[in-house]
């Protein structure tokens, strides 16, 4: 159904229906992990071309409207050295505070649409910070302006934080909208949020944290379609019947973890993982020791050193009560 929804949105945009003061739309996704190789399946339905990062000023000016375009950020395209040298992945993963993110002037400006699907560190660049989306969210001017097509304040329409970091890569976006509620819209300059969507200007923002917890309708159809041919056979499976002596498909008895209240053959091996488990918990741990302390008193002076020195590795620390003295 919601494939269906955006191949219906698809058609009405192939069919030059949207507004030409929304301007040609760019949806720009960053990252090139599974996520946002996900959101750009879905992104596939609609008509669609993607273009470079250098493409971007030329699309935003003389881009069509019967088609939607998709441009894919990966870190070689917005970060550099302080010092103005490209990415380097070995340097970037061992010094990420060296480098700076050109993405809000040189990218943010054209797009539409981020669809933001990427790791943050507490040491790497954001992609917007807070004074980047007041920059980003200054009404512009269009040539459109018309009756009954009404100007946009700004190109920016809307941001999908997939990656859900209150406070990461999109500074701004202190904290997640919900299943229920999805969609807030960001005021940068009272730098507040609002569920209203009456407000004079703003940024729609979804920033689901629990999105993976969802079950697409079409994920239930195909799931059941797939299991419905098992289902008589399950059903007719005598349970009471030894493991070896079921009539059922090989494939059923692969699946079946345990019978009579044992571990199949298949499933076996987890009793040997739980005898290893315990044996493990049973074995004490010994570190080695390289120093060995004694501690005269356990009053109240003797406990920033006890803090001290259990922060210390391969020292054996004892402490001595004047009672056992």
């Amino acid at each position: 159904m919601a494939i269906n929804a955006i191949r219906d949105a698809g058609y009405e945009i192939a069919l030059s229906n949207m507004p030409r003061s929304l301007g040609p739309l760019i949806f720009v996704f960053t990252g090139t992990g599974n996520v946002s190789q996900g959101a750009q399946e879905l992104f596939a339905h609609l008509p669609h071309e993607f273009v470079d990062v250098a493409a971007l000023p030329k699309v935003a000016q003389k881009g069509l409207i019967n088609k939607v375009y998709g441009c894919v950020v990966g870190r070689h395209d917005h970060l550099f050295t302080k010092d103005g040298k490209p990415f380097d992945e070995e340097s970037f993963l061992k010094y990420p505070e060296t480098y700076i993110s050109k993405f809000a002037t040189e990218i943010a400006p054209y797009a539409s649409v981020i669809i933001n699907g990427i790791y943050w560190g507490i040491k790497t660049p954001r992609l917007i910070t807070i004074p980047d989306a007041k920059y980003l969210l200054t009404p512009k001017s269009s040539k459109y302006d018309a009756p009954g097509c009404p100007t946009l304040p700004h190109r920016l329409i809307a941001i999908c934080d997939i990656s859900a970091d209150p406070g990461g890569s999109i500074e701004f976006m202190n904290e997640c909208t919900t299943i229920d509620k999805p969609f807030t819209i960001y005021d940068a300059d009272m730098h507040r949020y609002s569920d209203s969507f009456d407000a004079p200007s703003g940024c729609l923002v979804c920033s689901i944290d629990n999105m993976p917890a969802q079950m697409p309708f079409e994920a239930t159809e195909q799931f059941g379609d797939l299991l419905f041919p098992y289902i008589i056979d399950m059903l007719n499976c005598a349970t009471y019947l030894p493991f070896e002596n079921l009539n059922c498909r090989e494939e059923i008895k692969r699946a079946i973890i345990t019978d009579n209240g044992k571990l199949t053959p298949n499933f076996s091996y987890i009793e040997e993982l739980r005898r290893q488990g315990k044996s493990a918990h049973k074995r004490p741990i010994v570190k080695p020791v390289d120093k060995r302390i004694l501690l005269l008193g356990a009053g109240m002076v003797s406990g920033p050193f006890v803090s001290y020195f259990a922060r210390k590795e391969h020292i054996s620390l004892t402490v001595c009560m004047s009672l056992l003295i």
